[in-house]
């Protein structure tokens, strides 16, 4: 059961309409169920073609973009064959096209409509590689970071993708189960605009025992959720001291923190919403910003910047 402390401080926007802030609510997921709608509707326009491929494309983890696709020729994992539009003739294409030779990466040159019917992400950038598999952190690699993320049922690949993108600048690593979650295809590395290369990525078997072990180590876990007794404001670098590392739990689009997961937290904490937009309706942020804000805090108490 998550324990009750006292903040220190009331953070600016503190009132009752608080406790109803925070990032997931009925009506955010009946929104999301609409915007997902349009995503699936959407991504059938656009899915892959069935072809018939040669032995060049049959093997291998599909990268796609620019920015995803840089930080793969750039961070150790190997490359089989990259794939450039052959329309494209821009310096990042170039750039990109230069650095595969280098390596001694084979290089095709296609037409534009066969890389979108390729491409498992909505707009390629006019670039595919194929790779070998990622490598999933190890535990021990994973506990050097003083701040991870969890995920708890995020199925959302871009949702998970900007997460990855969050932890890559504030320095934390990422940790999510193997069931429900989005798991790191195309879309979610290209999302993550190339942090997917560079940061730890744990896959657990189930994110419960994996907290519950963390615990044990003496790791406070911190979970975001609505309602709760305080924002994440309201914890102070006082506070903070009392532990080497922080585990930020965040929730699934719909339905928040499972309370199997929030049973397991030490602390709730809520972003507080202006009251403007609690009565316009605007009750929640979606959870991929909430990980910009929470993690940006619980870094900046943790190393006292």
């Amino acid at each position: 059961m998550a324990k009750k402390i006292r903040p220190e401080k009331k953070g600016k926007f503190n009132s009752k309409s608080d406790s109803k802030s925070g990032y997931k609510s009925k009506s955010d997921s009946r929104s999301n169920s609409k915007t997902r709608s349009n995503d699936r509707t959407n991504s059938r326009t656009h899915s892959p073609k069935s072809h018939s491929f040669d032995k060049g494309y049959q093997n291998g983890e599909q990268v796609e973009g620019i920015h995803a696709v840089y930080s793969l020729l750039n961070n150790g994992r190997k490359v089989k064959e990259l794939l450039i539009d052959k329309s494209k003739s821009g310096s990042d294409h170039q750039n990109l096209a230069g650095l595969a030779t280098k390596k001694g990466i084979s290089i095709r040159y296609v037409d534009a409509n066969y890389l979108r019917d390729l491409a498992q992400s909505f707009a390629p950038q006019g670039v595919i590689a194929f790779a070998e598999p990622i490598n999933f952190a190890s535990q021990d690699l994973l506990l050097k970071k003083k701040l991870i993320i969890a995920c708890d049922g995020i199925t959302d690949p871009q949702n998970l993708g900007s997460v990855i993108r969050t932890a890559s600048c504030v320095g934390a690593g990422v940790v999510f189960p193997k069931q429900r979650s989005a798991s790191l295809t195309a879309t979610v590395l290209k999302a993550s605009a190339g942090a997917g290369e560079i940061v730890p990525l744990l896959r657990c078997s189930g994110l419960g025992n994996w907290l519950t072990n963390m615990k044990k180590q003496g790791v406070i876990i911190v979970g975001c959720d609505h309602p709760s007794d305080f924002s994440v404001f309201d914890f102070s670098t006082e506070f903070y001291d009392k532990f080497n590392q922080v585990v930020v739990v965040l929730g699934a689009e719909g339905m928040g923190l499972s309370q199997s997961i929030k049973a397991k937290c030490d602390y709730i904490v809520h972003i507080p919403m202006n009251a403007e937009a609690l009565s316009g309706g605007i009750d929640s942020l979606n959870v991929s910003v909430v990980c910009g804000i929470v993690t940006y805090q619980v870094a900046r108490v943790l190393t006292k910047d």
